[in-house]
């Protein structure tokens, strides 16, 4: 009776977690390289760590079933047991038999397991990678989404404030045009090198597009801004590149715009690039500020001009 559960154990479990792995090998897809972002990419993940501790739970208990196997197998070859020498004889063999079972059904998913951890591994490299920019090693435009959702959440939430702010390169073509795309691409990762350093914990900096970059703000309102946005604006004119031994200046212009109750995403977007234009039509290297009504200047820019 005893030998008879312990067979329905293993073959039971061995069978529910067959089923998982054929789940996980067959149905479930890596990221495609352009797959947009999704709650579905983190149900995924968070899938796959169940099927871990699921194949490491079930392995301890099989190893623990294991040993009351052998248990078994050492009582019945008790000579002191009041069993025929047939009797014995017989459940010996089922015993080794189910023995020999167990220690194969281990080995199988100890395999499984440690294949398993490389898919996993795999798997949320390809996601890390698919969010981020080669060229400035910074997060890419579907990181970018993805955190705008979330804050998003937070905002209607527990109407936590944040600030978008769009800034792109003055006069970036001639960069390319002048001194070639290299020199274009040492200007692109000079500049996210430059605001990486200057990031604070809580400021999410991405590259969008281009010559184009987005920081997101939280827990800031539009006019506690003008500071952090100021900063990043001389840094980045402070920069100094060079090109066959000339000198490259290198200025941004910048627009921002707080986050307003009732408004979408794209409509947040469109006017923080409302006042970069307006930057870059008030001469460049420059912030403009939309305030939900109109764009202004920035107070704190104009302070120190004078």
């Amino acid at each position: 009776m005893v030998i008879t559960l312990l067979v329905s154990v293993v073959v039971i479990q061995g069978a529910a977690l067959a089923a998982v792995l054929v789940y996980f090998w067959f149905c479930i897809p890596a990221p495609a390289p352009d797959e947009e972002p999704s709650d579905a990419i983190r149900s995924r993940d968070g899938l796959l760590d169940d099927y871990q501790n699921l194949l490491r739970e079930t392995l301890t208990r099989i190893g623990m079933e294991g040993q009351s196997i052998a248990e078994i197998g050492a009582s019945v070859a008790d000579p002191n047991n009041d069993i025929t020498s047939v009797l014995r004889h017989e459940l010996t063999e089922r015993v080794n038999g189910l023995v020999e079972a167990n220690s194969r059904l281990r080995n199988d998913l100890a395999s499984a397991n440690v294949r398993l951890e490389i898919q996993c591994a795999a798997l949320k490299r390809l996601t890390a990678e698919s969010r981020h920019d080669w060229l400035t090693q910074l997060p890419n435009r579907r990181a970018f989404d993805e955190r705008m959702v979330e804050l998003y959440g937070r905002f209607q939430r527990y109407g936590e404030q944040f600030v978008m702010v769009i800034f792109d390169v003055d006069s970036f073509k001639s960069f390319n045009d002048n001194y070639g795309h290299a020199a274009g691409d040492a200007v692109l990762a000079a500049i996210a090198k430059v605001v990486s350093e200057r990031r604070r914990s809580t400021d999410f900096v991405a590259r969008i597009g281009g010559e184009e970059f987005a920081i997101l703000l939280t827990h800031t309102t539009l006019k506690q801004s003008e500071q952090c946005i100021a900063g990043y604006r001389r840094a980045i004119e402070a920069t100094t590149l060079r090109s066959n031994d000339r000198p490259l200046r290198v200025t941004a212009s910048f627009g921002a715009a707080e986050v307003t109750t009732g408004e979408a995403a794209a409509d947040l977007k469109h006017r923080a690039d409302q006042a970069l234009y307006a930057a870059k039509g008030a001469g460049r290297n420059c912030t403009r500020f939309h305030d939900g009504s109109a764009i202004v200047a920035s107070l704190v820019e104009e302070l120190a001009a004078t």
